[in-house]
């Protein structure tokens, strides 16, 4: 993963003179800064999760696929857009006097979002000598900005990514999207939790586990929905008391490649292990062992990286069954398959 210091190098190695940036310029300064990552086989991950944090501070990425190189996994932008410039310009950030917990602001030569960061600074001082009640951040949002959206979409820009302003600061904290979860038995609390794409296993192994005790707790994905909702994942840990995450889908491209995406969030703001559950994918090959396979219809090429949680035999074996345009469902996996493999 880069580092907060090499992710502000290549945003600064940009060109500033064009409004729009193309997919081959991206490349040529990512070849710049980081020679060594050109030939590594993961620069296009690395590529990718440097788009990611652009869009964060600003950039504006195409809003449809077509505009995306989907050669390869990860899928890039053909093109980014520099941040959108402030209407007005008359606002000069060092000549307002911030309250205490925004004077950082001071130091911008150019503050996007001024009119918003005003609005924050008039309720701080506003509330400067009230008790601030810790409050859901859309209900804050809401009090500050008459708009619930706002302060969801601002805690994604820079300074609070770097931490200059923290939700803390403004009293309320984010309410993420909830995933069913079935609790383990007692004996199982601090085992890692187990994250599963579609409601038949959900249902499979969340019935098995409440007697085996093999995980804290299972968790229903969504199928792609964990991929907008991972941060519920690390939310609850403490409520929940799992050691880290284990994930378990379908044997095909799109069966792996929302962990993958999971995965990379998770990474970017918690240290909570987040991996792929290699026994329930090698109890999935050995019931599929000899059989005549189902036809893949979705992308049948990938990357070997989105197995790097695998022994080798395990990832090449899995690799052969995806470039044969094969797949194994999850549903394979059923109670006595479990009970069997697992002994109890």
């Amino acid at each position: 993963m880069l580092s907060p210091e090499q992710i502000e190098r290549y945003e600064e190695a940009l060109p500033k003179e064009k409004t729009t940036i193309d997919l081959q310029t991206l490349w040529h300064i990512f070849g710049q800064c980081f020679p060594s990552e050109v030939g590594s086989g993961h620069a296009r991950e690395i590529l990718d999760g440097l788009i990611n944090h652009l869009q964060k501070n600003g950039y504006r990425l195409p809003a449809t696929k077509k505009l995306y190189d989907r050669s390869a996994v990860p899928h890039l932008p053909h093109w980014i857009k520099q941040p959108a410039k402030e209407k007005s310009t008359s606002f000069i950030p060092n000549k307002h006097l911030w309250a205490p917990e925004l004077v950082f602001l001071g130091s911008c030569l150019h503050l996007q979002n001024h009119d918003a960061w005003l609005k924050i600074d008039q309720w701080l001082k506003q509330t400067k000598s009230k008790e601030r009640h810790r409050i859901p951040l859309k209900e804050r949002s809401y009090e500050i900005f008459r708009d619930e959206k706002i302060l969801d979409s601002l805690r994604k820009t820079k300074p609070f990514q770097k931490k200059s302003i923290t939700l803390d600061q403004l009293a309320c904290f984010v309410i993420h999207e909830p995933l069913p979860t079935e609790i383990g038995p007692d004996f199982a609390a601090g085992k890692p939790a187990l994250v599963i794409e579609n409601p038949t296993t959900y249902w499979t192994i969340a019935t098995w586990n409440k007697i085996s005790g093999h995980y804290s707790c299972v968790i229903y994905g969504g199928g792609n929905k964990i991929s907008a909702a991972w941060e519920w994942l690390v939310w609850k840990q403490e409520d929940f008391n799992y050691s880290e995450i284990r994930y378990f889908g379908d044997i095909d491209i799109a069966g792996f490649e929302i962990p993958l995406r999971v995965k990379e969030s998770i990474s970017a703001i918690s240290e909570l292990p987040f991996s792929l559950e290699v026994e329930l994918y090698q109890l999935a090959l050995q019931l599929e062992k000899g059989k005549v396979l189902p036809e893949c219809k979705g992308k049948k090429t990938t990357k070997m990286s989105l197995f790097s949680d695998f022994p080798d035999f395990i990832a090449s074996e899995i690799n052969k069954i995806l470039q044969s345009g094969k797949r194994i469902p999850q549903e394979v996996v059923s109670l006595h398959a479990l009970t069997e493999f697992f002994g109890r």
